[in-house]
């Protein structure tokens, strides 16, 4: 995070666990710990769609999962993730523990008036999901510019396996690190991810 030439990093971790499917509706509990600072969260999504239904109890309107998205993805592709449309723009091979996946890249943008910035994701291109994030975001903050840069990337998961497939869906967890910008990434997805 940069403000008037100083640059503060931060570091954290955050995690994703599917923890129930039930009656058409996937439960994911979101967690990001940032040196004192922590985040806990619980998603009701509706698989199919990825329409997130509430958030933390909440109904949460005009907003998809950026847990997942479609498999049958291919270049140029329109991709709904939260309330952005994302773009797919290529393909690359990520590490995540010792394991090689291939990955869409997705770009999109956004411009509130008062935060904008690019934001680019991978996701796996066999399960759908998300691997990594690379987001850059400016806003004015008292009479000066506020810019950060945040990158979130797949540490390990346990919703693949080299021998035996795919884990059961209801058990399914995506741990992530090195979660930079802090205080400024968690309050511009807050912001964006409140419910309406």
């Amino acid at each position: 995070m940069r403000q008037d030439q100083s640059i503060t990093p931060y570091i954290g971790n955050m995690s994703w666990t599917i923890t129930n499917v039930a009656n058409g509706t996937a439960i994911i509990t979101e967690k990001a710990f940032r040196e004192k600072d922590s985040l806990e969260r619980t998603y009701e999504i509706d698989p199919g769609s990825r329409i997130v239904l509430k958030l933390d109890g909440k109904p949460v309107q005009n907003q998809t999962t950026f847990f997942w998205v479609e498999t049958n993805l291919e270049n140029g592709s329109l991709v709904q993730v939260e309330n952005l449309t994302f773009t797919v723009v290529n393909q690359e091979t990520l590490t995540v523990g010792n394991l090689s996946r291939q990955a869409w890249v997705l770009n999109g943008t956004f411009n509130t008036g008062a935060v904008e910035g690019l934001v680019t994701r991978w996701y796996d291109v066999e399960t759908g999901l998300m691997l990594k994030v690379f987001m850059v975001v400016g806003l004015q903050r008292g009479g000066s510019r506020l810019e950060g840069a945040a990158f979130i990337g797949a540490v390990r998961t346990n919703a693949w396996e080299t021998q035996t497939g795919y884990v059961a869906f209801p058990a399914a967890e995506v741990a992530a690190g090195s979660l930079a910008a802090g205080g400024l990434f968690l309050s511009v997805l807050l912001a964006r991810r409140r419910p309406t």
